[in-house]
């Protein structure tokens, strides 16, 4: 597999890989691909001599900059307040300069909306699994692959608890919160309504559209509810 695929199918379901923890305490195995990746992609770019402006995404160096100041100054003005956020902070800038250094010469739109697409269907379906298992058989179906840890001990605790309680149940997919579910379906759906062309404006052209809308609606996620409502209103 070409590194452009494996670091465009990387950056595409990283919110799945986030929820994974590695076997060193702490990291994500979406954080650890991402590192093994850079030797190969700036040995890429240095082997090509790429110029800078082919593959810098201005915008979001500006952004890393003006983060990279923020928390310097921040780092002189509040040193308590800088030391609680340090991992927050190094963790922003990987992945604003991951975005603003590589995304332009090695993400794959056509492969990337096609994982995207892939994706929001399987987790809608498997979303419509979890709620019938709650409602109908008084179960629930974790989205969780058994036997690997979860960066959030939270997300576990859920699984294990989550129909002995008097909570409201939401279900979350493959997703760490029924939020993540919302925001990565609505971007497929942002996609498919905004930049896809279709030929033929029928209802059979649009059958992925409203499964994944039916979710939105279903996860019970004030952003999934919103989008859903927003995203009919164009449609209309």
């Amino acid at each position: 597999m070409k590194i452009r695929n494996i670091f465009t199918l990387c950056l595409t379901i990283f919110p799945i890989l986030m929820t994974y923890e590695t076997p060193i305490k702490g990291i994500a195995y979406g954080d650890l691909i991402l590192l093994l990746l850079y030797p190969f992609l700036f040995y890429k770019i240095i082997s090509e001599k790429r110029k800078v402006k082919d593959i810098v995404y201005f915008p979001l160096v500006i952004l890393f900059l003006y983060l990279l100041v923020y928390y310097l100054l921040l780092a002189f003005i509040d040193a308590k307040l800088f030391s609680e956020t340090s991992i927050k902070f190094i963790h922003n800038l990987f992945y604003l300069f991951t975005l603003s250094f590589f995304v332009k010469s090695f993400y794959d739109i056509d492969i990337g909306y096609k994982v995207l697409k892939v994706v929001s269907i399987v987790a809608t379906f498997f979303l419509f699994i979890q709620i019938m298992g709650v409602t109908i058989f008084h179960i629930y179906i974790p989205g969780t692959l058994p036997g690997v840890p979860v960066m959030r001990d939270e997300l576990e605790l859920f699984n294990e608890t989550v129909m002995g309680s008097n909570m409201v149940i939401r279900p979350r997919s493959i997703f760490n919160e029924p939020a993540e579910y919302a925001t990565y379906t609505s971007l497929f759906l942002a996609v498919e309504l905004f930049l896809s062309k279709k030929e033929h404006k029928s209802i059979r052209n649009y059958w992925c559209e409203i499964i994944v809308t039916i979710g939105l609606v279903v996860s019970k996620s004030s952003t999934g509810i919103v989008c859903a409502f927003f995203f009919g209103v164009y449609t209309l």
